[in-house]
C-alpha cells in the first residue's frame, strides 16, 4: 500500500473518532492516560502546557527524539488554534495529528 494513502486514511480514522467526543470527554481520557481505540494515544490538549511537555518527553523515551520534536512542533502550532494533538501508532508507524474540534 502507498504510505501516503495509509497516512491519509489513518488521519481520517483519527479525526472521525475524535469528533465523537466532547473536549471534556477527551480531557477525561487524557487524564486517565487511556489508549484510544487501540492505536490512538492522546498526547496533548490545548490548555495543558505541563502535560504537553511531559507527553513529548514520554514520546521521546518511547520512540525517538525526531518524533518528539515533530510532536512539539505540531503541539505549538495547534495550541494557537485550539486544536488537540494526538499520536497514532499503526503497524509500527507513528503519526502526529492535530485536530480542531469546532
Amino acid at each position: 500500500m502507498n504510505g501516503q494513502a495509509d497516512q491519509s486514511s489513518l488521519e481520517q480514522v483519527i479525526e472521525a473518532y475524535i469528533r465523537k467526543f466532547t473536549l471534556a470527554e477527551l480531557q477525561e481520557q487524557w487524564n486517565e492516560a487511556k489508549a484510544v481505540s487501540g492505536v490512538i494515544r492522546i498526547l496533548a490538549e490545548s490548555q495543558a502546557t505541563r502535560s504537553r511537555i511531559a507527553t513529548c518527553q514520554e514520546l521521546e523515551a518511547q520512540y525517538n527524539k525526531e518524533l518528539a520534536d515533530h510532536a512539539r512542533s505540531n503541539i505549538a502550532a495547534a495550541s494557537a488554534s485550539g486544536a488537540i494533538v494526538f499520536v497514532a501508532e499503526q503497524n509500527s508507524q507513528v503519526l502526529c495529528v492535530s485536530v480542531r474540534l469546532d
